[in-house]
């Protein structure tokens, strides 16, 4: 008798453990597509007040504005990366556009025009969001 309770407890912990990781994986998905969904929209609703260049379409982002959306490639690139090799179970939103990572943070001659750092805590919400409902996924098994 003994043996049948200890092997049933070892089932519903690998039941807790299957629940547990599914769930924190699905927490990931949804604040990586939150962060991308706020990044694209800030940048596609961005009415940039900064400075006017002839060969641009609209007018650019000041310093500490999200980037102006000029030729929809900075707003394409930006997706989730679902890679396990590379993240794990998670996943990441990423932004496939090189400069990219010179508008976020700056450089030496240019300040700052973040978008995936504020885009982030719309994302880290979300996961937040999704973890607190874990205990109710295993109160089901």
């Amino acid at each position: 008798m003994l043996q049948a309770s200890s092997s049933l407890r070892i089932n519903k912990l690998d039941e807790f453990e299957q629940v547990i990781v599914e769930q924190a994986r699905l927490a990931c998905v949804a604040g990586a597509e939150a962060t991308v969904e706020d990044a694209r929209e800030q940048i596609a609703e961005q009415a940039g007040s900064g400075r006017k260049y002839p060969r641009l379409p609209n007018r650019s982002s000041a310093p500490g504005e999200a980037p102006v959306n000029q030729f929809e490639v900075l707003h394409d690139s930006i997706h989730v990366n679902l890679e396990p090799e590379i993240i794990g179970i998670g996943a990441e939103a990423a932004v496939g556009a090189e400069y990219g990572v010179y508008l976020e943070l700056g450089t030496s001659k240019m300040a700052p025009r973040p978008f995936l750092g504020p885009a982030s805590v719309v994302g880290e919400e979300t996961v937040q969001q999704h973890v607190a409902a874990i205990p109710a996924e295993l109160d089901r098994i």
